[in-house]
């Protein structure tokens, strides 16, 4: 259930259990990946876990803090501080709308100590419960051994049937 799309009177009826935030960086990922990349990727795990469990679903925070990719054209990162005070306040405002467990689902790496920092602070002044998951370590074992593997390691190209895996067929 989209937070952005319910009127205040429907907010006031859902179940404020459990509410989902994507977070990511629109970042440098290769020639072959979209600046978006991160936060796809968080988004689209969310979702699906929202679609599913029928919880909150908050508006993903697309901007991150980069500070080895942003030599890239399309990157944008923004100061851990400004990071750190953007999660506290997205917090706080989840806690003060009677929202008991707030599950961050985050998609980049630079993120994790604003979000920490966050996450603690808020913590101590409210009754929120704070759970950051980085997907690609908590969920994606298996895709990160993969990566990890390839010579280039971050958003690499992945080979599959003798060329790019984008020249390849799913099935």
């Amino acid at each position: 259930m989209r937070w952005w799309e319910l009127t205040w009177p429907e907010f006031e009826k859902v179940d404020k259990t459990v509410a989902l935030l994507p977070t990511g960086i629109v970042e440098a990922h290769g020639p072959h990946l979209p600046l978006g990349t991160d936060a796809l990727m968080a988004t689209y795990i969310a979702e699906e876990a929202a679609k599913r469990t029928n919880v909150l679903l908050l508006p993903t925070v697309w901007y991150g803090n980069t500070y080895v990719l942003d030599k890239f054209p399309g990157t944008i990162s923004i100061s851990n501080e400004t990071l750190y005070m953007l999660y506290r306040d997205i917090f706080r405002e989840v806690a003060r709308n009677g929202i008991r467990y707030l599950i961050v689902i985050n998609g980049h790496g630079g993120n994790a100590d604003a979000l920490n920092m966050a996450a603690k602070d808020v913590a101590k002044e409210t009754n929120l419960v704070i759970i950051i998951i980085n997907w690609w370590i908590d969920l994606a074992k298996e895709a990160r051994k993969k990566v990890l593997e390839t010579p280039e390691g971050h958003a690499a190209l992945i080979y599959s049937c003798g060329r790019p895996l984008y020249g390849c067929e799913f099935h």
